[in-house]
């Protein structure tokens, strides 16, 4: 049996966001005035969240044209509203520190798996087996973004910085 050194482990169960808070979620934001829907769920993570919200702004800041843009602000809103669905008052307050300890951790996990398991081995894949409901959306939105030429790799590394930290953030009062 090969053992792989790296950073990221498997979320406790209680942290895991079930398919039917994503499809809840969805529902929420099906029908008309999807922006305005989007546009209070993130003013709710302003005051509820309020790190992981300038954290949010800072990333959509950095993608370039307004479909991707638009899209990754979707899933940005939808990550948040889906472990506020499945985790409400296991979820603590998320701040500074702990985004960029999720970050820290995501590089060096990734040095991690490529100095130990090759090409093979990938963050992203550990983050979907611990979050698979969530990451098979994810996958399927920036699936489709890159079908339409866009680059869709700063954007994941931001929706991993989020699912990771979300993730580590739940307590089992979940």
């Amino acid at each position: 049996m090969l053992v792989q050194r790296v950073a990221l482990h498997s979320a406790p169960s209680y942290a895991v966001v079930e398919e039917s808070a994503i499809a809840g979620v969805l529902r929420q934001l099906s029908g008309d005035d999807l922006r305005q829907k989007l546009n209070v769920a993130f003013r709710q993570m302003e005051r509820q969240q309020p790190a992981l919200a300038d954290f949010v702004s800072d990333e959509l800041s950095e993608i370039p044209g307004a479909p991707i843009q638009a899209m990754a602000y979707f899933l940005y809103v939808m990550v948040y509203l889906s472990f506020e669905a499945s985790c409400g008052r296991g979820l603590h307050v998320i701040g500074k520190a702990e985004i960029e300890a999720a970050l820290s951790r995501l590089v060096l996990d990734g040095q991690m798996r490529s100095e130990t398991c090759g090409e093979a081995s990938f963050s992203e894949d550990a983050i979907a087996s611990s979050q698979p409901a969530l990451m098979r959306l994810i996958n399927q939105e920036l699936d489709r973004a890159a079908a339409e030429s866009h680059d869709v790799d700063r954007l994941l590394e931001g929706l991993l910085v989020l699912v990771l930290a979300l993730t580590e953030s739940v307590t089992p009062t979940c």
